[in-house]
This record gives structure tokens, C-alpha cells and sequence, in this order.
């Protein structure tokens, strides 16, 4: 980080306060031992019966926003973003911290008019995230546009060295200065929440780049008879769309079924996404990812999301990896899937 900011004396406060927040949470956190034993009580209870039957909210798939404040789908915790900036294969994004004190030099206090976990900005902790996994959310919120300026130019300022925006001094922490401080192990801890997600957008880049240039299926695979020759043609899977290509490479067996429907169309829409439009679906409700093959070639040319309704199906290519070069329907085949997992 840069050290040409002075720390103000409001830094100083903000680094005892988060110490001793920081501090008082561990001491609450469970022990491995105080865990095993709790479960050995409660072995025999049955807890089928405290169990929510009642569905998730499904997903804000339909557009991403700069500006957004997105809660991520986590199987392990509550995680809050910024969408800062988009990128031509994805978005810049920056985790907000669970606590409502800047830990250090690096985080920065954007607001304290939200809710205490939507208050601090990790600078630390900036990454790009694809479009494929940053859909697995839900809007909550928006920054007004001063606030997004104020964090751009704190980013470029702990990353580049550029000049600090207004009042930097009185939004952050001290720095960290030596091994034994408390706030290594805060950070430490938070990067490990966050390393499914990060192993997951590893994974589909590497995946999104292999694909988009070697065919998903060999001329050998079973799917080769259910995709039609010619006419439009849409699938559906029961797996989770990051885990299907490599299991359609190996020829594994996937059930695949058509998807049928009647006056099958497809458009550009104004943000130049290609959109399917299908009356009357004959598959669950819901929503869905969708990989979309070239049929000539079977390679990989983007990924979207599907909203089944009772009376319409809306299928979108919104992030294609390369310039959409399709002359019809025919070209493209659709594959709905399950959401991707982490």
C-alpha cells in the first residue's frame, strides 16, 4: 500500500475498535471439541421437522449491474460484493466486510447509512468474477455514484499508487506492521471463505477457454443422437452446468432430454444479447443456466440463463466469449442446466 497518506488519529481508533471486535468474536466462535460434543447430545434429536419447506428466492439472473451491492450464493456463509467495473469477460468486484470498522489500511469505510456488513470495502480483496457465477446472487442494493467513484479511487490508490480520493486518511485503518498482529489471522480467515468461490471461477475460466476452442463431445458420444441435424435445437441436464462439459468430453452418461415447446424465436435484444423466446415449455419452472454449443463445430460460444414460466420461456446468451457469428437458429444448440455449484 502506499505510504504517502499519514495516518490520522481516527485511523488509530478504528484499528483499537476492530481489534478488540475482531478479538471478542473469536473467543465466541466454537471449538472443534465444544462442535463434537454438541452433536453427541444431540445425536438422537430429529430435526426433519425444523426444516424450512419453503424455496429460496430464485436468483437476480437478468442483469448485472456496476454499482450493485449482490449477496453471493455461499454453501458456507453470507458473502456481500461491489460490482465495481465490468470487464469484456466479466465484472470487478470487491468484498465488503462482515464488520463495521476498517481492520486496516487497506479497507475502506464507503458508508455507515447500511447495514454494518455493507459498510467497509477490503481494498485487499478485489478479484474479477465471471458473469457464469456472479448471476449465483441476489441484488440488495446500489451505491449512489459518488460512492462508487470513492471506491474506484481508493482501489487505484492501494493497487497503483494514485492520487488517494478526499478524507482517505479518516476512512481506513492503520496499516499492518508486524507478524504477531491480530489482523493477519482476520485476513487469513476471511480469504479462506472465500476460496471455494475463487477455485470455482478458476475452474470455469480454464474450462471457458479449453472449450471455446475443442469440441464438448466426439462424434462417438451418446448425445450425438439426440441432438437434431437440423431445426432449432434445446436441451436440458440434471447437472450443475460447471460440471458438464467435462463429463460430456468423457462420454459420461448424462441423461439429456429435448426440451419441446411451440413457436420457437429468437431475437437481438437491446443490450445485444441474443434471447430465445419458447411458448410453452414442457419442463419444470424455474430458473436455469445455459451453456450454448456451435453446432458445426461443437465448441463452446458462451454461457446464459434460462427463466421458465408457465406460459413463456425466455433463454438469453448474455455473455458470449467471442463476437455472436450466427446466421440462424439452426447454428446454436441450447443446454439447460442446474445452477452452478461451489
Amino acid at each position: 500500500m502506499p505510504t504517502t497518506t499519514k495516518a490520522s488519529k481516527k485511523s488509530a481508533e478504528f484499528t483499537t475498535q476492530f481489534i478488540q471486535q475482531w478479538m471478542l468474536h473469536k473467543s465466541l466462535q466454537p471449538t472443534p471439541e465444544g462442535i463434537a460434543e454438541f452433536e453427541k447430545k444431540n445425536s438422537k434429536y430429529d430435526d426433519s421437522t425444523a426444516k424450512s419447506t419453503e424455496k429460496p428466492k430464485p436468483f437476480d439472473f437478468d442483469e448485472i449491474k456496476v454499482g450493485d451491492i449482490r449477496q453471493l450464493s455461499q454453501p458456507n456463509g453470507a458473502f456481500y460484493v461491489l460490482v465495481l467495473d465490468k470487464l469484456v469477460r466479466g465484472y470487478i468486484v470487491i468484498t465488503f466486510s462482515e464488520f463495521s470498522i476498517p481492520a486496516t489500511g487497506e479497507e475502506f469505510l464507503i458508508s455507515n447509512t447500511r447495514a454494518q456488513y455493507l459498510s467497509v470495502l477490503q481494498l485487499w480483496n478485489v478479484r474479477a468474477l465471471s458473469p457464469f457465477l456472479l448471476r449465483r446472487s441476489w441484488l440488495i442494493d446500489r451505491v449512489t455514484d459518488d460512492e462508487r467513484w470513492l471506491a474506484v479511487r481508493a482501489v487505484a490508490y492501494t493497487m497503483f499508487g494514485d492520487k488517494a480520493p478526499p478524507g482517505f486518511a479518516d476512512r481506513v485503518g492503520l496499516p499492518i506492521t508486524g507478524p504477531s498482529d491480530p489482523r493477519i489471522d482476520y485476513k487469513h480467515k476471511t480469504l479462506d471463505r472465500y476460496a471455494a468461490l475463487y477455485s470455482a471461477e478458476f475452474d470455469w475460466v480454464t474450462q471457458r477457454i479449453y472449450f471455446s476452442h475443442h469440441v464438448v463431445w466426439n462424434r462417438k458420444s451418446h448425445i450425438k443422437d439426440i441432438v437434431d441435424p437440423t431445426g432449432h435445437q434445446c436441451l436440458m441436464v440434471d447437472q450443475p452446468s460447471n460440471r458438464l462439459l467435462r463429463k460430456l468430453k468423457a462420454n459420461e452418461d448424462v441423461r439429456v432430454f429435448k426440451l419441446m415447446g411451440r413457436e420457437f424465436n429468437w431475437h437481438m435484444d437491446a443490450r445485444g444479447q441474443l434471447v430465445y423466446s419458447l411458448n410453452d415449455a414442457i419442463t419444470p419452472k424455474g430458473f436455469y443456466d445455459v451453456l450454448f454449443i456451435r453446432r458445426d463445430t461443437r465448441n463452446l460460444i458462451g454461457s446464459g440463463y434460462a427463466d421458465i414460466k408457465y406460459d413463456h420461456t425466455r433463454i438469453v446468451l448474455s455473455d458470449p466469449l467471442h463476437g455472436i457469428d450466427i446466421k440462424c437458429k439452426h447454428d446454436i444448440i441450447a443446454i439447460l442446466c442446474n445452477a452452478a455449484t461451489i
